[in-house]
């Protein structure tokens, strides 16, 4: 089973509800929202997801799905993370860390590969609007997030270190099954672009349609 949990800071509890209103439509997994209980930026956001990763591996949970408010799931969003885990099981079984959030820095919405999957090193990663890890590897960032005192303002840096750490390759599943929301702003002063580039994904299912 993958057990989801939503992040979010408290101004934004309604945006998350509504992610989990539109998750809980097909009713295959209860969803969870995990409230930001530090200061928001710095080390208030990784404890919060951290908390969330404690939460789902408190469920006997396969796999770990960690999702940001500020999401756009696609339709039968459940059912096709399942079918996506259970083949990624079959292309490579020692995969652990899956982001069903394609960003264009991974891909421009023309890449593509016979396997319907794209890769980054661990080292590389960005933007957890969607992370989904294995729960022996959750268990272990859980572990490595409790051991350092982060000064990161952004949370996916320290992702991206534990994941150098572990050696760890994410896969990205073309087309992606959720967007990033452009009509909230960012809790950490991001503009619509990052880097050039629009912050919603050009490799989302519906956006690729």
């Amino acid at each position: 089973m993958s057990w989801p949990a939503i992040t979010a800071v408290p101004n934004r509890v309604e945006a998350a509800e509504f992610v989990r209103a539109s998750l809980m439509l097909e009713n295959l997994w209860p969803v969870e929202v995990v409230v930001h209980t530090g200061e928001v930026g710095y080390k208030g956001m990784i404890e919060n997801e951290r908390r969330a990763f404690e939460m789902m591996l408190g469920q006997d949970s396969d796999w770990c799905l960690l999702l940001h408010e500020d999401v756009v799931p696609a339709e039968k969003v459940q059912e096709k993370v399942l079918d996506r885990i259970s083949a990624l099981s079959t292309l490579a079984p020692d995969a652990k860390v899956i982001s069903f959030f394609v960003p264009g820095g991974v891909n421009d919405g023309s890449r593509k590969s016979e396997s319907g999957w794209l890769t980054r090193k661990g080292k590389d990663f960005g933007w957890e609007q969607a992370l989904c890890m294995s729960s022996e590897i959750a268990q272990k960032f859980v572990e490595f997030s409790w051991r350092h005192s982060w000064k990161e303002k952004h949370s996916d840096n320290v992702i991206a270190k534990f994941l150098k750490e572990e050696q760890e390759t994410v896969y990205y599943p073309v087309p992606g099954l959720f967007d990033h929301r452009l009509d909230i702003g960012s809790t950490v002063g991001h503009g619509w672009q990052m880097f050039g580039r629009p912050r919603n994904s050009p490799s989302f299912e519906e956006n690729m349609s």
